[in-house]
């Protein structure tokens, strides 16, 4: 019989084929159907040649109702977890406090959007799955759409941030589809990329479950540190730091230092290939960036000093992307010379400008400098800004030209916060002779600084104000999408404000500042805070300031008095808040992120042992002082020894091929990086694991 004359029975019927269910081909009605009440029917020919169509219709229309229905609603589906399909409010929205919605029971198809600003999860989709942990299923990690749209999106949106800008793309990318990509770097990128472009509010939980994840696995091995678990703790801080989680975001900021310099990410390595040099090189400078914002020119908040850096500045992005070495200048170089720096590097040096103006001005608020030397300070401060900018290659200086030719370019956030930051640098330094300021010089320097001297720093203070005030304008009406910002933007803003509010409550006249003026500048703010939208937990709180500027025409006094005095918690009388109980040589400005931190002292008041106490046994108190030398394990190590000779002890550590591999593996066990030798650590640090988790992870 030829091959396509052969005759084939089907066994299943229309409606079980249709719905691709197997059937068992029972004649007139099949289980299937008689279970659901479906009309079960057959083919009317049992002879189906291969090559011959269909009898049977497969079209929607002909399909059988289907009978389950979705009970789950909007928000548990999402993020799929389980609902209990209570009306009207399933049991998880009664308990989060949040709207609970259901769907229509009938399934309709939704078109899948081709934009990808958003991470948008539509109801069909299952890209995001609450991770459990690291070690959990992997069934339970993310998804791999979710985490390729998360690459694509840091990579596109929140990369060109200067504070982002440590991660390759193509090697990260190779990493995670060659399958040796870092687990809680993947999570880490989900949660920012989820916090920072992501206006729905459950798709930034889940993000901060993702870090939250991230962060536990980190912690429970810091045994080990590793350039990635470094990498993905920038980002946790980076998130905690925009969710207001400021107390957890400042202790992590020094376990990354000690994983920092534990890595000596501070010196070059000249064994490694060039990307992984740059990648660590700028790790290295975002960590500096970060410790910059929060110490504010407080030494004893600094954690990576620019001295104990020996690193040049990042190269361009091209040459990053493209692994072109190139050298380039230290960040105290010579600025004459440093013509084809970077945006980047030039952004860095401003932030360290920044962090001496700073450190200057509190010294001075702390009256530990004699007044007849104010004005020479500051003038030396203004000559060096002016040296900046005049290095900057014309380009890179501030025009509506630059700015619009960067319109649609992924430079024009750290363009605009570069010439932001420049103007606040001014208003920074001559904000000290400039009464009415938390930060303003104590009444008894500003009586012996000569007057001409005063009223030019005043006037100066205002012209860079109103400067910034220019330059968020013409951002805000760009007309290009509104890109990414990082929330420093908004404390510039809000500084500019409060400056020109000063101005005109001073001498209205002389500042040449009406009611119109003033508010129209408060109303640009309040549309920048807009733009910006609510991916940063500040926004509200800056919000909240302006619209006071706006309706006292200054903030209250207990906001721009001098150095706050102590206050006490209203949880006991024996709490002292210490961000708020600081000294004038602790000055915190007021969108300070120790300032919000909440740290509170619990011992400030001395309590008096119990008589209880009082009567223990002496016999478990040790009374041999000399055993207490012996038990500390780090009392025989030295160092003594030289930079060079240090960083050439470390060097044989590294073994690198390109820039994923080799220079990111984590310490030897036994590898002590204070001396640069090998010991036996096993005791080193007797703190259990779990303690780290316990009190700074999730």
């Amino acid at each position: 019989m030829p091959p396509n004359s052969r005759k084939r029975i089907p066994k299943a019927c229309d409606q079980c084929r249709a719905r691709k269910v197997r059937c068992d081909g029972t004649r007139n009605t099949c289980s299937n159907c008689e279970r659901l009440g479906f009309n079960c029917s057959f083919p009317e020919t049992s002879l189906l040649p291969h090559d011959a169509t269909r009898k049977y219709s497969t079209s929607p229309s002909a399909q059988p109702r289907r009978i389950r229905v979705r009970r789950a609603c909007q928000s548990c589906h999402i993020l799929k977890a389980r609902c209990n399909g209570e009306i009207p409010a399933c049991q998880r929205c009664q308990t989060k406090g949040i709207e609970c919605v259901y769907k229509d029971e009938r399934r309709t198809a939704e078109p899948r959007s081709d934009v990808d600003h958003h991470l948008q999860p539509t109801s069909e989709s299952s890209i995001y799955r609450r991770p459990n942990s690291l070690a959990s299923d992997t069934s339970h990690s993310p998804s791999r759409d979710l985490i390729v749209r998360s690459l694509e999106l840091f990579f596109k949106h929140v990369h060109p941030l200067p504070a982002y800008a440590f991660l390759h793309k193509a090697s990260l990318f190779q990493s995670y589809n060659t399958g040796h990509a870092d687990q809680a770097l993947l999570l880490a990128i989900i949660g920012i990329t989820s916090q920072l472009c992501e206006p729905m509010h459950e798709v930034q939980d889940y993000g901060t479950s993702c870090v939250d994840t991230a962060a536990d696995s980190i912690l429970a091995d810091l045994e080990k540190p590793s350039v990635f678990k470094l990498q993905s703790l920038v980002l946790v801080i980076r998130h905690r730091m925009a969710v207001r989680r400021l107390s957890s975001a400042f202790m992590l900021l020094s376990i990354a230092a000690r994983m920092a310099f534990a890595l000596r990410l501070n010196y070059e390595n000249p064994n490694i290939c060039f990307l992984a040099q740059e990648s660590r090189r700028r790790l290295m400078w975002a960590l500096y960036m970060l410790d910059s914002t929060w110490s504010a020119g407080l030494k004893e908040y600094t954690l990576f000093p620019s001295d104990v850096i020996y690193l040049q500045l990042p190269g361009t992005e091209e040459d990053f992307e493209l692994d072109t070495a190139r050298t380039t200048s230290s960040l105290c170089g010579n600025l004459d010379e440093d013509k084809e720096l970077s945006i980047l590097a030039y952004y860095i040096r401003i932030m360290s400008l920044r962090y001496r103006i700073l450190q200057y001005t509190k010294h001075i608020v702390a009256n530990n400098q004699a007044a007849s030397l104010v004005p020479a300070g500051i003038k030396r401060f203004e000559d060096e800004l002016q040296v900046f900018y005049a290095a900057l290659p014309v380009s890179a200086t501030f025009s509506d030209r630059n700015l619009r030719l960067r319109a649609y370019s992924p430079q024009l956030p750290r363009y605009v916060m570069l010439q932001i930051w420049w103007h606040q640098c001014h208003c920074d330094l001559f904000r000290l002779l400039t009464t009415g300021f938390r930060e303003s010089a104590p009444d008894r320097i500003l009586q012996q600084i000569d007057h001409d001297f005063i009223m030019y720093s005043q006037t100066r203070c205002f012209q860079h104000a109103s400067s910034i005030a220019d330059i968020i304008a013409a951002f805000v009406n760009l007309g290009s999408e509104f890109p990414v910002m990082d929330s420093d933007i908004a404390v510039c803003s809000y500084q500019s404000i409060k400056i020109i509010y000063n101005a005109f409550r001073l001498d209205a006249h002389r500042f040449s500042l009406n009611t119109s003026r003033v508010n129209d500048v408060a109303k640009l703010g309040l549309s920048l805070l807009g733009n910006l939208g609510r991916n940063y937990s500040i926004i509200s709180t800056i919000e909240a300031d302006i619209e006071n500027l706006v309706a006292h025409g200054r903030s209250s006094p207990s906001q721009d008095s001098h150095p706050i005095t102590p206050e006490k918690s209203t949880d006991s009388p024996n709490i002292l808040s210490i961000s708020k109980s600081v000294t004038s040589g602790q000055l915190l400005s007021r969108h300070s992120l120790v300032r919000h931190s909440g740290f509170l002292d619990d011992v400030s008041d001395p309590v008096m042992p119990s008589e209880e106490l009082g009567k223990a046994p002496r016999d478990n108190i040790r009374s041999d002082a000399s055993s207490l030398s012996t038990s500390m394990p780090f009392a025989s190590i030295g160092c003594n020894s030289a930079p060079d000779q240090m960083q050439s002890n470390i060097e044989g550590y590294w073994q690198a091929n390109n820039a994923f591999q080799g220079a990111w593996d984590s310490l030897a066990p036994s590898f002590d990086p204070s001396t640069g030798t090998q010991q036996d650590l096993d005791g080193f640090f007797n703190i259990e694991p779990e303690f780290w988790t316990r009190h700074f992870g999730a």
